[in-house]
């Protein structure tokens, strides 16, 4: 977990964090600053060992989905890997 001076530097607040505990488990805190996301995150079991800044979300129709699965269903298809 950043400390307070690293969060500011790096405009942490500005982000979404998300954090995972030892045990595995993971949160998301959206926009905060440092004091508010160290206690939002203490409920973690084993404390916060990982974080990294999220990358956000967006929403979309299922008309434009349908058109988006359409139009690259063939890349789809081949896909042999995950993350």
């Amino acid at each position: 977990m950043p400390d307070a001076e690293t969060w500011t530097a790096k405009g942490l607040d500005k982000y979404g964090l998300i954090a995972v505990g030892a045990s595995g488990e993971s949160a998301q805190v959206e926009k905060v600053d440092h004091a508010t996301a160290t206690r939002l995150l203490e409920s973690l079991e084993g404390g916060v060992t990982n974080v990294g800044a999220s990358l956000g979300s967006c929403s979309v129709s299922s008309f434009l989905l349908s058109a988006l699965m359409e139009e690259f269903a063939s890349e789809l298809a081949a896909k042999e890997v995950s993350f």
